[in-house]
């Protein structure tokens, strides 16, 4: 039997990018509404803090799996949406949430 070495598992790289229950929820939630601003993703989500929030958000970003789009407006405004790496995980999560319908 070939033992894995933790540095190159494929996994160990999706979960160091997925490091939050959160980032799955706010991924799920922009699958479902395309593009949403701070407010809407705060109220959809409710149980978080604006901080954690904003911290959830920063690290989807600079990890690249969505997009912050700000508005040169008054009062600003900021949308986000997946981009295609983020949209990429749609599968990944509808296996999920299938998997845990058959088990929970």
């Amino acid at each position: 039997m070939k033992v894995l070495d933790n540095r190159k598992c494929s996994i160990d790289a999706c979960c160091q990018v997925l490091t939050d229950r959160n980032d799955f929820v706010l991924i799920q939630r922009l699958f479902e509404k395309k593009q949403l601003r701070f407010v809407d993703l705060h109220r959809l989500i409710g149980h978080l803090s604006t901080r954690t929030l904003t911290k959830r958000l920063k690290h989807l970003e600079k990890n690249k799996i969505i997009k912050r789009q700000a508005f040169r407006e008054s009062p600003p405004r900021v949308e986000y949406s997946l981009s295609p790496k983020g949209f990429a995980l749609r599968k990944v999560l509808l296996a999920m949430t299938d998997w845990s319908k058959g088990y929970s």
